[in-house]
């Protein structure tokens, strides 16, 4: 028998918000009480049909990172000049930061800083 934790549970609820909400706002910008409705409907279909890395997949993807970067993988290509895979601690760190505020995220500051670093 597998045992879920709250914090699966919690973490598992996030991503699929999370994924139905960048799905929804890629085909409307509405809100009240219908969107809410459509939202409730693309988290459902989510959660039965995608799995966790899915959602999560999804919803790295369609993240806005501030300067018309968009997705985890475009950011670490126009930041970095790297593919994901080869970020180093430093660099994954910024990225993660401009994931959660992106008005942070400018691609000229962020390089040179990187490249003070070095």
């Amino acid at each position: 028998m597998v045992v879920v934790s709250d914090w699966d549970q919690f973490i598992s609820h996030t991503v699929v918000h999370d994924a139905a909400n960048r799905a929804l706002m890629a085909v409307e910008r509405k809100r009240g009480f219908a969107a809410e409705w459509r939202r409730l409907a693309y988290e459902t279909w989510i959660a039965r049909h995608w799995s966790l890395d899915q959602a999560l997949q999804y919803s790295l993807d369609k993240t806005r990172l501030g300067y018309g970067i968009v997705g985890i993988h475009s950011g670490a290509e126009l930041l970095f000049g790297v593919p994901l895979s080869q970020l180093d601690t430093d660099e994954a760190a910024v990225l993660a930061c401009f994931v959660t505020r992106p008005q942070l995220c400018d691609p000229v500051r962020c390089r040179n800083w990187i490249d003070e670093e070095r």
